[in-house]
């Protein structure tokens, strides 16, 4: 019984989660303001809010201090090297005055025949890897060869595949408590009044377009001209919403459209189209 209980307790998150809304608030008056939100969490606001920029400032204070720590670890390391590089040194040097005391010779250290030995060997390394017509040949060139590009007919493809998966999207989509006000002015009176009807023809045209095609509910659209004021005002505030689920299914279902329209080749369509023609006129 325990187990039935958390199975059913789990589908029942998972069919919540995704059947919940994405609301998108969206507000524009002389600045843009954009919320997005899912369940009670803000996944995006612009501009950020207080809480958010403190954040982030905390989240720089503690890389900055760990660029810092990291640098002081180097220094130290940098420091113990060149120390121990000094001590070498002064070791080669009270070496090379004893050998000259005792037997009147300079003698020339071991490692000099060793260094002389290395550049030897990547001379050769370097005269093995040279290509033998002097050009040097790049790992990448072949492969931009390679890749053809994409001709006109599958990018025609690609789009009429997402089509209908865009346009089930804008079904879904959800535009609700819409308010705009514009307020529209100007220096002559006759350029308000001529600037007035554009307004109201785009305006209205855009709402007009939009409930056929998408679900929309606005609360108030009100257009006014004043002749006192210099350029024209804007306000405009609205919400959309989206299911989850409804979103993801049309994202994978059109993604893995588009990649099946690229994968297939117009010509090999156009033969098997002409091979039927020929078989059905046989007939």
């Amino acid at each position: 019984m325990p187990a039935v209980i958390i199975i059913c307790v789990l589908i029942f998150l998972i069919v919540f989660f995704f059947t919940s809304f994405v609301k998108i608030e969206l507000e524009y008056d002389l600045d843009f303001f954009v919320k997005v939100k899912y369940l009670c969490f803000t996944v995006f606001m612009m501009p950020k809010s207080k809480r958010m920029l403190k954040r982030e400032r905390k989240k720089e204070e503690k890389e900055r201090k760990k660029k810092e720590k990291l640098l002081k670890k180097r220094e130290r390391l940098r420091k113990k090297t060149e120390k121990g590089q000094h001590l070498k040194e002064k070791r080669k040097e009270k070496g090379l005055k004893a050998s000259n005391d005792g037997g009147g010779k300079t003698a020339i250290p071991e490692k000099c025949s060793g260094k002389e030995q290395n550049v030897k060997i990547k001379e050769s390394v370097q005269k093995a890897n040279k290509p033998s017509d002097g050009k040097k040949k790049t790992p990448d060139s072949s492969h931009e060869q390679d890749k053809p590009k994409p001709s006109p007919e599958t990018i025609i493809g690609c789009i009429k595949a997402a089509k209908p998966h865009i346009k089930r999207l804008f079904k879904k989509i959800r535009f609700y408590d819409i308010f705009s006000e514009i307020v529209v002015g100007g220096d002559d009176a006759a350029k308000t009044a001529i600037s007035y009807g554009v307004h109201c023809s785009a305006v209205y045209g855009l709402v007009c377009f939009l409930k056929n095609t998408v679900s929309f509910k606005e609360k108030k659209i009100d257009i006014k001209a004043n002749f006192d004021l210099e350029k024209t005002d804007y306000y405009f505030y609205g919400k959309v919403k989206v299911r989850l689920s409804t979103l993801l299914r049309c994202v994978i279902w059109g993604f893995f459209a588009v990649r099946k329209a690229m994968t297939e080749n117009p010509s090999q369509k156009g033969s098997g189209k002409s091979s039927k023609g020929t078989a059905r006129k046989a007939a």
